[in-house]
């Protein structure tokens, strides 16, 4: 059997997928964790851990401290905005449904609560009821648990011919379910 921290950036990946499909239901069939977002449609929404890292303390301990960008990625309008006509009926839907799909996602990653709990406690549980719900391809989100997130910005541009809208968290997580 594999360490109970293995692959934990697919665990977190996957947990805040369950969680943002939990909270938008809409999103569930454009929402994935990185390990499946390669070639899916726009527009999409992409959530992709990074750059894991030993928390402080016991770094034999599984628990890590890691990247994560949640990546909304939608059809770019390619017109000059500047020339007469840009405001096009196909312009304006595009912007506005990438402007809806961002709002969705970036307002369900802004819970309040001190240190991010609240958010974690959602994430968690909806990590943990993908679990039970799915044991055939998530079991292994039954010993997970995110500790602390931070916020750490949004950030925008292009990627080919996709506009993307992210929003980067710091996250604490470890192999264990810590309810």
């Amino acid at each position: 059997m594999a360490a109970p921290y293995h692959n934990l950036a697919s665990k977190i990946d996957r947990a805040i997928v369950a969680y943002l499909i939990a909270q938008v239901p809409s999103l569930a069939d454009c929402c994935w964790p990185a390990k499946r977002s390669l070639d899916k449609s726009l527009p999409n929404v992409t959530v992709a851990t990074t750059d894991l890292v030993p928390a402080d303390g016991n770094p034999f301990s599984g628990d890590r401290i890691g990247k994560v960008s949640i990546t909304v990625k939608s059809n770019a309008p390619i017109d000059d905005p500047f020339a007469v006509g840009f405001a096009t009926e196909a312009n304006a839907a595009h912007r506005a449904a990438a402007d809806r799909l961002t709002a969705q996602v970036f307002d369900a990653l802004n819970l309040t609560g001190q240190s991010g709990d609240l958010l974690c406690d959602a994430i968690n549980a909806a990590a943990w009821a993908l679990a039970a719900a799915d044991p055939d391809a998530h079991a292994d989100l039954a010993d997970f648990s995110l500790t602390g997130i931070l916020p750490k910005g949004e950030s925008q541009g292009f990627e080919g011919d996709a506009w993307n809208d992210s929003s980067n968290l710091e996250v604490y997580a470890c192999p264990a379910n810590r309810a």
